[in-house]
């Protein structure tokens, strides 16, 4: 049901940003890690796969088994370890990084910048209500970059492309994005005030960014409690304002 409420719906969303929400790793994460995984544990083998990695064939350089060993040392940048769980977790630290080292889409920039981490553990306190679910969906599709801001609305031509710059529910010059809704928007105020307030006077001490992935149920600058708390109250905020920003975008599409 996490899955469903996360990812369905339309249009066009990053999959490893989604992946990353729902906590799956990534097909070339998970290849690498059975592949550490076999050649550390055939390594140590008493069988004859155990005598052929240690003593491979001088004449067979193109085998698996020599291209998995040439294949760690590239990775690692070193001679692999020779323990099951050292390699694995060796293999995982150094793919993390490579795929994130190459990982261009400006949503997992934006979830980096932010720290959001992963905000599955959170549901279980919000689905006791169905208003909250309805607000942990448009806070998922906001983390994984598929809510549709008002100037994305503009951008795709649905409605006037002078939104690209301004926000349609308080008709300031702003683009309307995830910092102004949830910072600066003057339609909230008052939801703001009610559902946010503390925990913004609270986190006054951290820059606008760390306090957005704060609210957007990031992981850095709170203890575990303190996160459930705000992600919580962030969810309700949502789930009170975007029916009635719902109804203002509809009175605007062309």
């Amino acid at each position: 049901m996490i899955k469903k409420l996360l990812i369905s719906g339309p249009g066009p969303y990053c999959r490893k940003a989604a992946y990353e929400e729902l906590r799956i790793p990534s097909l070339a994460l998970r290849g690498a890690k059975l592949r550490a995984r076999a050649i550390a544990k055939w390594s140590s083998s008493r069988t004859t796969i155990g005598l052929l990695l240690r003593s491979p064939f001088k004449d067979r350089s193109a085998t698996w088994m020599t291209g998995t060993q040439r294949w760690l040392k590239t990775l690692l940048h070193a001679t692999p370890p020779t323990g099951v769980p050292e390699a694995v977790s060796a293999v995982v630290t150094a793919m993390t990084t490579r795929l994130g080292a190459t990982d261009r889409s400006q949503i997992s920039q934006f979830r980096r910048a932010h720290n959001l981490g992963c905000v599955i553990p959170l549901w279980k306190p919000v689905l006791r209500s169905p208003v909250k679910v309805a607000g942990m969906h448009m806070l998922s599709k906001i983390r994984v970059g598929m809510f549709f801001f008002a100037y994305r609305l503009a951008g795709a031509g649905i409605i006037d492309r002078r939104y690209l710059s301004e926000c349609p529910c308080c008709g300031v010059a702003v683009r309307e994005d995830a910092k102004h809704v949830f910072l600066t928007c003057r339609s909230w105020n008052e939801q703001r005030a009610q559902l946010l307030g503390d925990h913004i006077s609270n986190l006054s001490n951290l820059q606008e960014d760390d306090l957005l992935g704060v609210l957007l149920g990031g992981e850095s600058h709170v203890d575990a409690n303190q996160r459930v708390q705000v992600t919580v109250a962030s969810v309700t905020y949502l789930s009170l304002i975007v029916p009635f920003r719902a109804r203002v975008i509809d009175t605007l599409v062309q």
